[in-house]
């Protein structure tokens, strides 16, 4: 008798334990779909911050695209937050998109005029890396 509530108790527990389980992955579908449901993310990249007339705000690259990439940069208000797929609901100030393919230049500087608009200084001559843009902030 007693191994048999307790066999009972064994498939209870057993039961429960897949039922939480797949409560759990279920979850984590539900969080991914409602945080972006994205085949290909963007990527971000946050390259610059700067304070101006106690207002706080900060230039991001974003990467997108699977096989053609393409660059933009965008000047936020923070805070500024980026879901899993690399989207934001915030809307930026500024964007710019550099007017050639991906690689094709090198951005070497932007100048952030007035916390308001980005200007973009490129160069045939240097490897396209994000650490390397210096980013100056003018009034």
């Amino acid at each position: 008798m007693k191994a048999l509530q307790s066999l009972k108790s064994i498939k209870m527990v057993s039961t429960l334990s897949i039922i939480m389980a797949a409560t759990a992955v279920a979850y984590s579908f539900v969080k991914l779909r409602n945080d972006g449901d994205c085949f290909v993310s963007d990527q971000t990249y946050k390259l610059s911050s700067n304070t101006v007339e106690n207002t706080h705000y900060s230039v991001y690259a974003v990467i997108s695209g699977f096989q053609e990439k393409s660059i933009a940069f965008h000047l936020f208000k923070e805070p500024v937050s980026f879901n899993l797929c690399g989207q934001t609901a915030d809307k930026p100030i500024y964007t710019v998109t550099p007017d050639f393919d991906y690689g094709e230049l090198t951005v070497t500087n932007l100048n952030v005029l007035g916390a308001s608009q980005i200007e973009i200084k490129t160069s045939k001559e240097t490897m396209f890396e994000l650490e390397n843009i210096k980013v100056s902030w003018l009034p």
